[in-house]
């Protein structure tokens, strides 16, 4: 585990990155990456702290929930994956810091969790960043280099095919070595008969696991769930 000298050194040597994030209420079709991500380590659960592979320590604490946070992911992936899912060239992915671009060190994942949405029915979210790697002594340490709010997604998880809208996905650095994610939006199914073939539940079925009434438009009715959650992030 990173030793707290370790970062007071190296927070007194660094420049502290920060990035202003405005959150929009504007609703928006969920991302259009429905792959499965892959944990970067398994079994990594709420308010668990734990090393990775490669001895990057990764702490993070729910900072608010209005529905389950069932998970946290951490996948590594690759600089050309990150360039391709953010619409920048490999070339963009300079670095922004006081090492020299001949000697730094990078490393891309994606954080993100999955969210109860009542039953068997999920969604999740993440955001992808860009990591510095630095030698303290013998140890290594990671700084946050480019955290990309704009790569931030909802989308459904298991539990069928219905549709998330996103209200905000925000991705706000607090320091070099932190960042908090934040989501907010709703799911909506669509309920022919009293019955969602999106999910394979009745309208009761909706409603006892938190649903309620959205609209109806001709003979088809909509209900949704609402849902927001905030969690802090140590790379």
């Amino acid at each position: 585990m990173r030793k707290q000298s370790l970062k007071k050194s190296l927070l007194s040597v660094l420049t502290i990155v920060a990035v202003s994030t405005s959150l929009t209420g504007v609703a928006s079709a969920a991302s259009n990456d429905t792959s499965t991500p892959t944990p970067f380590v398994s079994g990594f659960t709420a308010n668990t702290t734990f090393v990775s592979a490669n001895d990057a320590l990764t702490d993070v604490t729910t900072i608010s929930s209005d529905v389950p946070i069932e998970s946290y992911t951490v996948k590594e992936i690759t600089a050309e994956e990150f360039a391709q899912r953010t619409g920048r060239s490999l070339a963009q992915l300079e670095p922004k810091t006081l090492t020299k671009a001949s000697t730094a060190t990078y490393q891309y994942r994606e954080y993100g969790f999955s969210i109860s949405l009542g039953g068997n029915i999920t969604a999740r979210a993440g955001v992808l960043v860009q990591l510095e790697q630095l030698m303290m002594g013998a140890s290594v340490v990671y700084r946050i280099n480019f955290n990309d709010t704009d790569s931030a997604y909802i989308s459904p998880g298991s539990g069928g095919h219905f549709q998330i809208y996103k209200n905000y996905a925000s991705s706000i650095p607090e320091s070099d070595t932190q960042f908090v994610f934040a989501v907010s939006g709703y799911a909506e199914t669509a309920v022919v008969e009293e019955f969602s073939t999106e999910t394979g539940l009745t309208i009761g079925e909706l409603v006892n696991i938190g649903w309620s009434y959205s609209s109806t438009s001709s003979s088809t009715t909509y209900y949704r769930k609402n849902f927001s959650a905030s969690a802090r992030f140590t790379v």
